[in-house]
């Protein structure tokens, strides 16, 4: 009786690359199926055949030994990337980190144009008056006395001019200090009456002439003026009184005015 040996494909894959395929043989019809004998040493893997037309799976036939594991094989190209996965949970913020030194000051910038003025604020209340200041000094004129016509006009007096001394005004300077000056001024407006005229204003202090000028008129009927300034260095102390006087040294005329006399008190 013919005996079939029917060999599971886990032989063949143990064993595949150790011998040369041989053609594949004609597919034999297959016969029932026996009683399942003892399993018998593996023969030598004869050439692989055609493919046959596969049968009903028989039942699985105990597990032979493990073969020794083949060569490692080339490995292969890389597969496509897959799709990137959802994005993770946001961890946690680190704590922070230690402040970096302090970089170089830049360069200033341009200075940018100047605002419009604002409006001007309300006046402030006035504040209150401080209080009044040292009296000053005393100035260079302690006094001043005047004596003149009034109108002080020309043709406001007519005092006959002659040969005796007339007064025309008198002044008095009153409390005067020791070493003061005092500055006398004087005019007198006059007319000749006699052809040719002179005369004389003197200023006098008490009973001493202390200034004293001439004048020359040509003909009968002019007019002129004669005038005198002086600064009296010594005039004493407590009241000075002095006088303006005119007298004719030829001739005769009147003093028709204007008339002024003026004295001064400068300070020691």
């Amino acid at each position: 009786m013919t005996r079939r040996i029917y060999v599971s494909d886990s032989h063949f894959s143990c064993c595949n690359g150790h011998g040369t395929t041989g053609p594949t043989g004609a597919t034999g019809a297959t016969g029932p199926t026996g009683v399942t004998g003892a399993t018998g040493p593996t023969g030598v893997t004869g050439a692989t055949g055609p493919t046959g037309v596969t049968g009903a799976t028989g039942p699985t036939g105990v597990t032979g030994a493990t073969g020794p594991t083949g060569v490692t094989g080339a490995t292969g190209p890389t597969g496509a990337t897959g799709a990137t996965g959802p994005t993770g949970v946001t961890g946690a913020t680190g704590p922070t980190g230690v402040t970096g030194a302090t970089g170089p000051t830049g360069v200033t910038g341009a200075t940018g144009p100047t605002g419009v003025t604002g409006a001007t604020g309300p006046t402030g209340v006035t504040g209150a008056t401080g209080p009044t200041g040292a009296t000053g000094a005393n100035g260079i004129f302690q006094q001043f006395q005047d004596s003149e016509n009034s109108p002080n006009t020309s043709g406001s007096s007519a005092i006959p001019i002659v040969a005796a001394t007339t007064v025309l005004k008198t002044i008095t300077m009153t409390s005067v200090p020791a070493g003061s000056r005092i500055w006398l001024t004087g005019i007198v407006g006059w007319q000749s009456t006699a052809g040719t005229t002179s005369v004389q204003l003197q200023i006098v202090r008490g009973a001493t002439v202390i200034f004293s000028i001439n004048k020359h008129a040509s003909a009968n009927g002019n007019f002129d003026i004669i005038s005198a300034n002086h600064v009296d260095l010594t005039p004493g102390t407590g009241n000075v009184t002095y006088t303006l006087n005119i007298q004719a040294l030829t001739g005769s005329g009147n003093a028709i005015g204007g008339i002024t006399f003026t004295g001064a008190l400068i300070q020691p």
